[in-house]
């Protein structure tokens, strides 16, 4: 990711858009760093325009972070018209972060339970 400038409530940064050579990896930290700058009362703008689906995947991606009730299939939906042509490896993609999403928020649920006393047999 390129910074374009200092971190600041009105600069403007730059996050170069991750292609085939970054891998997950570059997706993962692009998206990690969209959330983060949101997070931090932030805004954001990301445009693609390979033509490749890289926007929808982030976006995707992104609405899976964002909404607890969105999952694989559904941010897949959300991001793109019924017909865009997602690779197989997109869907995968976006699946997946899905679904290690809704593990995660299920642990956290499992854990606070344990910890407020509901015996571990009932999870």
């Amino acid at each position: 990711l390129d910074d374009a400038g200092p971190r600041g409530d009105d600069d403007a940064r730059l996050l170069s858009a991750p292609d085939a050579t970054t891998g997950v990896d570059g997706l993962l930290a692009l998206v990690d760093a969209l959330l983060e700058r949101w997070e931090t009362g932030g805004g954001a703008c990301y445009v693609v325009d390979a033509g490749d689906g890289r926007g929808h995947q982030v976006g995707a991606c992104l609405l899976a972070f964002l909404d607890a009730d969105v999952d694989g299939p559904a941010a897949l939906l959300a991001a793109a018209a019924p017909d865009f042509g997602w690779k197989p490896s997109q869907k995968r993609f976006v699946t997946s972060i899905a679904k290690s999403i809704a593990t995660h928020r299920r642990l956290e649920r499992d854990r606070a339970m344990v910890d407020a006393g509901m015996p571990k047999g009932f999870l």
